[in-house]
């Protein structure tokens, strides 16, 4: 199993939000290859999308969408040479997807029939239930 996959998994079950960044195209010379991922939380990176000023660039990027709870995904165009200084001269696409954060909130008032006929569907959701 990946590190990213085991990292994603860990931030999910505990609620932290987080942005998955996937490398969806490649030309020319590139770190990594198409499909190389990386997972960053608000204070942690797990595996590589090939290091240098493109993966610090991702991270700020990731990191500014998840202050901003940004929910919608979000498609990046790096030159590594040009605009980025790496010696690989390449061009890469990031895909930056945000994970595990509050989709909607739902507000149930009231303990009668309704209520508790909603919990055990509001259970099986990734919500939480008092």
């Amino acid at each position: 199993m990946n590190n990213w996959i085991s990292a994603l998994a860990d931030l999910q079950n505990r609620g932290e939000p987080c942005v998955l960044v996937t490398i969806i195209e490649e030309l020319g010379s590139t770190p990594r290859n198409a499909g190389s991922k990386m997972v960053i939380s608000a204070a942690q990176t797990f595996d590589t999308i090939g290091g240098g000023h493109l993966e610090y660039k991702a991270m700020q990027i990731a990191r500014d969408m998840l202050v901003r709870g940004q929910q919608n995904t979000h498609l990046e165009r790096f030159s590594l040479g040009a605009s980025l200084g790496q010696c690989c001269g390449g061009v890469t696409v990031l895909l930056f997807e945000p994970m595990g954060q509050v989709q909607a909130q739902i507000a149930v008032f009231g303990a009668g029939h309704v209520g508790r006929a909603l919990v055990p569907l509001l259970a099986s959701l990734p919500c939480r239930v008092p």
